[in-house]
C-alpha cells in the first residue's frame, strides 16, 4: 500500500455540516467527504484490491467508491485530517490478516460446576416454597 499515491487519488469535498451552531453552521462548509476508489487505485496491488473489496464490501458503493465523512470539529482542516486518518486506518485494517478462530470445548469441570450450582439453586428455591401449596 503506497500512502502517497493513495492520498493523491482521494477526492476531497467540503460541504455544510448539520446540527447545532446557529448562523456559523449555515455559512461555513466544515464537513469533509472523502471519496476513494480502491478498485482503480495505483497505490494498491491486485491482491490488496481484492482483500479490500472483500473486507469492506459493506462500505463500498455499487459504483466501487468508498466514502468517508467527518464533521467532528468546527475546523475544515481538522476534519480533513481526521477523515484521512479514518480512511488509512480502514484500509490498513482491511489488509490485516484475520486470525483463524480455534474451536474449543467447555471443560468437564466447568460443566460439572454449572450443574452443581443449578441443583443448589433449585434446592434453595424448593425449600422456600410453602408445603401446603
Amino acid at each position: 500500500m503506497n500512502r502517497k499515491i493513495i492520498l493523491s487519488e482521494i477526492l476531497v469535498k467540503a460541504v455544510r455540516s448539520s446540527g447545532k451552531g446557529g448562523q456559523h453552521v449555515n455559512k461555513v462548509s466544515t464537513r469533509i467527504e472523502l471519496y476513494f476508489q480502491p478498485g482503480m487505485s495505483d497505490g494498491l496491488s491486485e491482491s490488496e484490491k481484492a482483500l479490500i473489496e472483500q473486507n469492506l464490501a459493506a462500505k463500498i458503493s455499487s459504483d466501487g467508491i468508498l466514502r468517508i465523512t467527518c464533521d467532528q470539529s468546527r475546523s475544515q482542516a481538522r476534519n480533513k485530517e481526521i477523515a484521512i486518518a479514518k480512511l488509512m486506518a480502514l484500509l490498513e485494517d482491511a489488509l490485516r490478516e484475520k486470525k483463524q478462530r480455534k474451536k474449543t470445548r467447555i471443560p468437564e469441570g466447568a460443566k460439572r460446576r454449572r450443574l452443581e450450582e443449578k441443583a443448589k439453586r433449585a434446592k434453595l428455591k424448593s425449600e422456600r416454597r410453602n408445603p401446603e401449596w
